[in-house]
């Protein structure tokens, strides 16, 4: 297993689209679980009483290979 850092969009109608991102980096043997556990976690960062999204409902913007880290200073 190695790192990949994804990056997925949340769904239209949910939180502040379109420029709403989730980016978590996962343990996986491919880009392929990396991205569907990621698209899991997103699912459980939002999921609420009122709001219960699907996996795939996040769209992938990017599945990169290691540990990255966001430094966009905004």
């Amino acid at each position: 297993m190695k790192p990949y850092t994804v990056i997925v969009m949340r769904p239209s109608w949910a939180c502040n689209y379109p420029r709403d991102t989730f980016m978590e980096t996962a343990m996986a043997d491919s880009p392929a679980a990396a991205l569907a556990k990621v698209r899991q976690l997103a699912v459980e960062a939002d999921t609420d009483e009122e709001f219960t999204p699907n996996g795939e409902d996040y769209f992938c913007i990017a599945v990169i290979e290691g540990d990255h880290s966001d430094l966009n200073p905004e």
